[in-house]
C-alpha cells in the first residue's frame, strides 16, 4: 500500500517554530491586537502595501517573529524589541529595492515578497534581488519558509539529544 505524504499547513509549522522559540527563549511574541491590525489596514493603504489574508492571520497568532534569524515583520515594533522583531512599515519604507512590492519578512539572505505586478509571492535574494522561488499563494510561501526552518530546528534538537545521550 502506497503512503502519501501530507504537506503540513503553515499554522502547524508556525506552532512548532514558536514552540522552539519558547523552549530556547522562554516566551513567544504576543498576537497582534485588534488596534494593531486596524493600524496595519490603515497604514498599508496609505503606503500602497498589500497584505495577503494569510499574513494577517499569522499576525493574529504572533505579531511578528525574530527567533533563529527568521523574521516575519510585525506591526508597531520598537527598534529595541526583546523578541528581535522588525516593524513591517519601517522596513517597507526603508528598503528602496522593493519597488511597488510588499516585503513580509526575511531570513538568511532572503526577503519574502508579495509581487505587486503579478500578485504572486517570492523568496527573493537580498543580494541580487532575483526570485529564488515563486509561489501562487502566501500560504505556500509560508509553508516553504517555515518547513525549512522547522526542519533545521528539528535537526539541531536531534543532535543535542544525541550528544546529551552520549554524555
Amino acid at each position: 500500500m502506497a503512503t502519501t505524504q501530507v504537506t503540513p499547513d503553515w499554522r502547524s509549522l508556525l506552532t512548532r517554530y514558536l514552540q522552539y522559540a519558547q523552549s530556547r527563549k522562554g516566551k513567544v511574541p504576543p498576537a497582534a491586537t485588534a488596534a494593531e491590525l486596524d493600524q496595519l489596514r490603515q497604514r498599508a493603504e496609505q503606503l500602497d502595501l498589500t497584505f495577503a489574508p494569510a499574513m494577517v492571520e499569522l499576525l493574529k497568532v504572533a505579531n511578528g517573529t525574530g527567533y533563529d534569524g527568521l523574521t516575519i515583520y510585525g506591526i508597531g515594533i520598537d527598534r529595541e524589541d526583546e523578541f528581535g522583531r522588525l516593524d513591517v512599515f519601517e522596513v517597507n519604507e526603508l528598503v528602496e529595492e522593493r519597488a511597488n512590492d510588499t516585503l513580509y519578512g526575511q531570513w538568511q539572505d532572503e526577503l519574502f515578497v508579495r509581487v505587486t505586478e503579478s500578485g504572486r509571492f517570492e523568496r527573493r535574494s537580498m543580494v541580487t534581488g532575483n526570485a529564488r522561488e515563486t509561489f501562487d499563494s502566501c500560504e505556500a510561501l509560508l509553508v516553504s519558509v517555515l518547513a525549512e526552518e522547522v526542519d533545521i530546528l528539528d535537526q539541531r534538537a536531534a543532535r543535542r539529544k544525541e550528544r546529551a545521550r552520549h554524555d
